[in-house]
């Protein structure tokens, strides 16, 4: 996960500590710990989890949004043209 996008997530926990006091690792165990369900077990099976940015990596590669063929066809052949809109404009 990008530090900013930590800071963003955690943002309340951040301005009541100190930024040197806090221990990143242990934070990272302590959500790791918070995580349930499926998304759980998905964690559990990897053993390379040190940091955020392979458990963000373990969660998009199993909880991302993969889209098919099918729904980008169906989008293109039911999406409808704006009053306004000139075809240059679709896109």
């Amino acid at each position: 996960m990008a530090r900013q996008n930590f800071f963003s997530f955690f943002g309340p926990l951040l301005k009541s500590l100190p930024i040197t006091a806090l221990d990143y690792e242990l934070v990272f165990k302590f959500v790791c710990a918070k995580v349930a369900g499926e998304a759980k077990a998905k964690l559990l099976t990897r053993t390379h989890l040190f940091n955020w940015e392979q458990a963000r990596a373990v969660l998009e590669e199993n909880y991302s949004v993969r889209r098919t063929l099918d729904y980008h066809a169906h989008k293109a052949f039911t999406s409808k043209q704006g009053q306004n809109e000139i075809i240059s404009q679709r896109g």
